[in-house]
């Protein structure tokens, strides 16, 4: 009994760091055996996804919460010889969103997670297939799915060509621990020179530690096309110097809050609750169109403080982490998929337009949908539907749902129906970039 609690707890270790540039040495001491997880990194890729997705939170709301729904690893019988599109669709109430299996290295084996696969992919035998689903039992259609299609059929539904939100502007308010992995992300997801203002007490001499930090990165890099971003000065302290008048923010194309945890007399969510009080303030009295704004906090009651305000997602950070953790620490091979996730490049979960699949008013059942988006090589997890001005995040429907989408106005530039269709798609350079 203590043998067995013993490999327990030791196959079942998961570590946390918070300095990202130490990253690479935990990894080296861990030889690989147990996951680690990048605090730093993780919450800044969410804070930029955030921006370029608005109402991402949500989704990953979903994905790190247990009580939610679970992504398990599934031996599928007769799978050798089949695609995975094939199988993929004969989850009823499961979404297959890739493959798992044992690498052999030497004296030792390594998982090895593949999400988004190609339809086409041939399975073997020892193949695990990567499930969402309710943390209930997964129902197998045994049945052989055809998943042909004619060529028109997708045409016909392809009335714009797909859009990913391109952030070369930014406001980011005060100074935070993460702040340097946060543009190192939102370079990655731009061709353009990422323009950066940032407000914050000591605003010049900060914006010379991020400059020189960032002009490290890329000494070691040498890449002929990184470009390193323009970081210009504004001096704002809600204790002392601060003017928000003379900020146009129409001109950028996000907005973030950082949580500021550097004054002791105020804590960090009452300065961001003050913040977002201060930009409504600022908007009503311009009345013009503003970016997505971003916020970050750390205590979940502050939800309810940010009702009112403008802000168009919240990351609350202490949550996302602890969740994040804690499903690792239960099922080590979630971090691969995770990390994957958060990726810049590889694959990438966002938001489509639902008339990339179908046409309006059409009723079309989530297996149909499935089976169109694998025309497009991409995975489709859930949907964002939008009642009575509200944003609804359903992950992981039955596949014999049906579904009637109808059109709508909306200031989201990624699409203008009721509904954005949620996905995992790899390959993302034949999208084109759009300014918001």
């Amino acid at each position: 009994m203590n043998s067995n609690l013993s490999q327990f707890n030791a196959s079942n270790v998961v570590a946390e760091i918070v300095d990202s540039d130490k990253l690479k040495i935990a990894n080296v001491v861990s030889n690989a055996k147990h996951p680690i997880v990048s605090s730093g990194q993780i919450i800044s890729k969410i804070i930029v996804q955030c921006a370029r997705y608005p109402g991402y939170s949500h989704v990953y709301g979903k994905l790190f919460s247990e009580d939610e729904i679970e992504i398990s690893l599934n031996t599928i019988d007769d799978a050798e010889g089949k695609t995975f599109g094939e199988v993929a669709l004969r989850f009823e109430n499961g979404t297959a969103i890739g493959i798992s299996w044992f690498k052999d290295e030497g004296d030792s084996k390594r998982r090895v997670t593949i999400l988004n696969p190609e339809p086409d992919f041939d399975l073997a035998g020892d193949d695990e297939i990567v499930v969402i689903n309710r943390s209930s039992s997964l129902k197998l259609n045994k049945d052989q799915i055809d998943n042909v299609w004619e060529k028109n059929e997708i045409e016909e539904n392809i009335i714009f060509p797909s859009a990913r939100p391109n952030i070369k502007k930014v406001l980011i308010f005060s100074m935070n621990p993460n702040i340097i992995e946060i543009i190192r992300e939102m370079n990655q997801h731009t061709m353009d020179r990422l323009e950066i203002v940032l407000a914050c007490k000591d605003a010049v001499s900060n914006c010379e530690k991020i400059s020189s930090k960032l002009s490290e990165d890329l000494e070691k890099v040498k890449n002929i096309l990184a470009t390193q971003p323009h970081i210009e000065p504004m001096e704002f302290d809600l204790e002392g110097n601060w003017l928000l008048e003379n900020i146009q923010l129409s001109k950028f194309d996000a907005v973030f809050i950082l949580a500021d945890e550097s004054e002791s007399k105020v804590d960090a969510d009452s300065r961001t609750v003050l913040l977002l009080v201060l930009i409504k303030n600022l908007i009503s009295a311009v009345e013009e169109n503003t970016p997505p704004i971003v916020a970050e906090v750390l205590d979940k009651q502050t939800l309810d403080l940010l009702k009112d305000t403008p802000v168009n997602d919240t990351v609350i950070t202490t949550d996302f982490i602890s969740n994040l953790l804690l499903q690792i620490a239960r099922n080590p091979f979630l971090e691969s998929i995770y990390r994957e996730l958060l990726n810049a490049g590889g694959v990438e979960m966002g938001f489509r337009p639902i008339e990339r699949y179908v046409n309006v008013n059409e009723e079309i059942s989530h297996s149909r949908l499935v089976r169109r988006a694998q025309a497009f090589n991409e995975t489709v997890i859930g949907y964002e539907f939008i009642r009575h001005a509200k944003s609804e995040i359903v992950i992981n429907p039955d596949k014999k749902e049906i579904f009637k989408f109808k059109r709508r106005r909306s200031s989201n530039c990624i699409g203008t129906t009721a509904l954005h269709l949620i996905f995992l798609g790899k390959g993302l350079e034949n999208d084109k970039n759009i300014d918001c």
